[in-house]
């Protein structure tokens, strides 16, 4: 985790942003490390304070690459825990639940015209591609006895492990590409 806020730390001075973590902050890190709700917070706040920033210079696309780029690292991180091998049902099924997720972020950064954003946005729309192979299949409304009406649980993603390797490829090149 230090390891990470280092390097967000490192990113946020180069853009200028570095008001999000202050020496404050990074105790508050140091203090919390083992409390994930703490932890997440921290990172909320900065994003936060960050965002703020952001758009009151003028800069809200930067603000939407942040978003993408963070979504796209804590995708190819939670992909890291699957393998044909071993296939972590649990994780798998977040990692197709990001589907929901995915199509948000798009819309987010297709709001923008920025040649950057839309760069990314591009990116983005390669893993929509590769998410559009996990179906979507919606509850059905029942009938019981008495004809009660009984409402099923919503929708429910339809996904192979080799999907789940797919996204994990994909998300992985994306990220390569973004970081060089």
């Amino acid at each position: 985790s230090m390891f990470y806020m280092n390097c967000s730390k490192k990113m946020a001075d180069a853009l200028g942003v570095s008001g999000a973590f202050t020496a404050e902050a990074i105790e508050r890190i140091e203090v919390n490390m083992n409390n994930r709700d703490s932890m997440m917070t921290i990172v909320s706040d900065a994003f936060w304070t960050c965002d703020a920033y952001l758009k009151e210079n003028g800069q809200d696309n930067l603000s939407a690459l942040i978003i993408a780029a963070g979504w796209i690292e804590g995708l190819y991180l939670g992909t890291r825990g699957v393998s044909e091998e071993n296939p972590n049902q649990d994780l798998m099924q977040r990692i197709a639940e990001q589907k929901y997720s995915l199509n948000n972020l798009i819309d987010l950064v297709q709001s923008y015209d920025d040649e950057e954003v839309k760069k990314i946005s591009e990116k983005l729309k390669q893993l929509q591609a590769t998410y559009d192979k996990i179906e979507e299949q919606e509850a059905e409304t029942t009938v019981s006895e008495g004809d009660t009406p009984t409402i099923g649980g919503g929708t429910t993603l339809n996904y192979t492990p080799e999907n789940i390797l797919a996204i994990s490829t994909t998300v992985e090149n994306i990220r390569n590409e973004i970081i060089k």
